[in-house]
């Protein structure tokens, strides 16, 4: 597989976990919305883990983009 399939491929992979990450914030509100507040700050705590990951993806897809130039 070539870099840029491969850097493609990533892209994809980092679209499909934020789009978890959004469908778990929608979660959230609704846990909100009902008074679920415990079940909603876990939910927030499993999402903001999520987006540190997905930081970590991005900053080294953007370190090997800017190596392969």
């Amino acid at each position: 597989m070539n870099s840029k399939n491969f850097e493609k491929e990533k892209i994809a992979l980092i679209i499909r976990s934020l789009e978890v990450v959004v469908k778990k914030m929608a979660d959230a509100r609704e846990e909100i919305s009902e008074n679920e507040t415990s079940k909603a700050f876990s939910t927030l705590n499993d999402i903001e883990g999520e987006l540190q990951m997905i930081s970590g993806q991005v900053a080294k897809l953007k370190f090997e983009i800017e190596g392969d130039n």
